[in-house]
C-alpha cells in the first residue's frame, strides 16, 4: 500500500463491521482522498496464526486525514451511540464516537497528522 495508512478497529480491538468499509468506499467525499480495504491484523499472543483482519484506510497524504475521519464519524453517527471505533496512525490513536462538533473532528485529525508530520 502506498500512502498513509489509518488502521481502524472497534474500540475493544475487534474487527469493525464490513459495513464501514462499504460506507467509506461508497462515500463521494472519499473520491480522491483514499480507499478502505481489509489487511491482515497482528497475530495475537497464544494464537496459532489466526488473525482478525483490520480495516485500513489509505489516504494519499496528511491532508486526507480529516476527510477520512469525517466519513468514519458520519458512519458512527448513523449507527447510533453504541458505535465507536479507534483509528491508529503510527504511535497516535483517536476514538471516533459520532460527534456533531466540527472542532472535535479537527482535533482528532490534528492528533493523527502529528504522527506523520516530521
Amino acid at each position: 500500500m502506498t500512502g498513509i495508512v489509518l488502521t481502524v478497529t472497534a474500540t475493544n480491538g475487534n474487527r469493525v463491521p464490513d459495513g464501514l468499509r462499504i460506507f467509506i468506499n461508497r462515500d463521494p467525499s472519499m473520491r480522491g482522498i483514499g480507499r478502505a480495504e481489509w489487511e491482515p491484523g497482528e497475530i495475537r499472543a497464544g494464537e496459532l496464526g489466526t488473525t482478525l483482519d483490520v480495516l485500513a484506510i489509505v489516504v494519499s497524504g496528511a491532508l486526507g486525514i480529516p476527510g477520512a475521519i469525517d466519513v468514519v464519524n458520519r458512519w458512527c453517527r448513523s449507527r447510533g451511540t453504541t458505535s465507536t471505533v479507534k483509528i491508529v496512525v503510527g504511535d497516535k490513536s483517536v476514538t471516533v464516537e459520532g460527534t456533531s462538533d466540527p472542532a472535535e473532528i479537527k482535533q482528532l485529525a490534528e492528533t493523527l497528522k502529528a504522527a506523520v508530520t516530521p
